[in-house]
C-alpha cells in the first residue's frame, strides 16, 4: 500500500511541476500591403502558470481540451489570441491590426531554450 501511495505522489509531482515547453513556429501571415509573408517565432507554453508567451506577451490559457490550447490577453487595443493544436502542432495567432495586417497560420515543433 505504501508503494502505491509513493508512486501516486511522484506522478502527481511530475504533473504539477511540468517544465515550460519551448516551440518554434513557422508559417505565413498577411502584411499591411496584403502580401503573404513567411514568419518564424517562438512560443513558450507553461503548464504550471497556465500561460503562453508570444513575442514578449503573456497570454492566459483559458480553454481547450486534451488536443488543443486556447490562450489570449485582455481585450481592447492590446489583445492577442493563440490557438495551438497539441497533436499536429498547427497554430493560429491573431494580433492587433497595427502589428500584423492578418492572422498567422503555421505549425510549431518542439525546440529547446539555448540560454
Amino acid at each position: 500500500m505504501r508503494t502505491i501511495i509513493a508512486i501516486a505522489m511522484v506522478l502527481a509531482a511530475c504533473v504539477a511541476n511540468a517544465a515550460p515547453i519551448y516551440l518554434s513556429c513557422s508559417g505565413d501571415r498577411w502584411d499591411e500591403e496584403k502580401s503573404l509573408v513567411h514568419d518564424t517565432f517562438s512560443l513558450v507554453v507553461d503548464p504550471d502558470s497556465r500561460t503562453v508567451t508570444h513575442q514578449g506577451w503573456t497570454l492566459k490559457i483559458y480553454g481547450g481540451d486534451v488536443g488543443e490550447i486556447l490562450a489570449s490577453t485582455g481585450g481592447g487595443r492590446n489583445w492577442r489570441f493563440v490557438h495551438l493544436d497539441r497533436v499536429t502542432g498547427e497554430v493560429r495567432v491573431s494580433v492587433p491590426f497595427r502589428e500584423h495586417a492578418g492572422g498567422f497560420e503555421g505549425t510549431c515543433k518542439p525546440d529547446q531554450k539555448l540560454f
